[in-house]
């Protein structure tokens, strides 16, 4: 006879698929990696393995976040060691921060562009890079902004509007139509309205 401890509810079982994006899963592995070393924890320095196969995980969420999203599982995080993880961490971090940077620097190059153009001697490409000076989001001169009015009415007001066009529409006259014996059908018109409202 063994005996088998159980402590808490069951660890579920069966989940291959974490559905993490890399970044907050290694984020929130190396915060539990910090909390451990908080507590004694010492890991061990990346080796050139750990290395490696933090940039080739990288290198796969690079070209393809989606695949390696859906192909992340806990048994597969589960081999890589602390040092590997943290430096998965750190380079995703410094890929985000490249990233962020690079706009910042397009952007103040495209606006330092505009700004030499705006002095240039054909009035063409000077009006057109003050018009894009005037549309960068900071300065906002020439931003197209769509206003919507809405009118609200109650529901009794819209009743009384639809009421009024259907009796326009079965009281009118028609003018050079042709004559067709049909039976004369007698329309409700507040029964109508009633069946549109419901």
């Amino acid at each position: 006879m063994y005996l088998r401890p159980e402590i808490g509810p069951p660890l579920p079982t069966g989940h291959s698929d974490l559905d993490v994006d890399l970044p907050v899963l290694t984020e929130a592995l190396n915060n539990s990696l910090a909390e451990l070393c908080r507590h004694g924890f010492v890991p061990p320095p990346p080796t050139q393995r750990d290395v490696d196969s933090a940039e080739g995980l990288l290198h796969s969420y690079a070209s393809n976040p989606e695949t390696v999203r859906k192909a992340i599982s806990a048994q597969r995080i589960g081999t890589m060691t602390p040092a590997a993880l943290r430096h998965v961490d750190h380079l995703l971090k410094q890929f985000g921060s490249a990233a962020v940077g690079d706009a910042v620097q397009i952007r103040a190059y495209v606006t330092n562009k505009l700004l030499e153009e705006s002095d240039n001697a054909d009035p063409r490409i000077r009006m057109k890079a003050l018009e894009l000076l005037g549309k960068i989001s900071d300065v906002g001169l020439f931003a197209e902004r769509t206003e919507v009015t809405v009118t609200h009415q109650t529901t009794e007001d819209l009743r009384e509007t639809l009421r009024a066009k259907l009796g326009k529409l079965v009281n009118s006259d028609v003018v050079d139509a042709e004559i067709v014996e049909t039976p004369r059908i007698s329309i409700d018109v507040d029964s109508v309205i009633d069946r549109l409202g419901d």
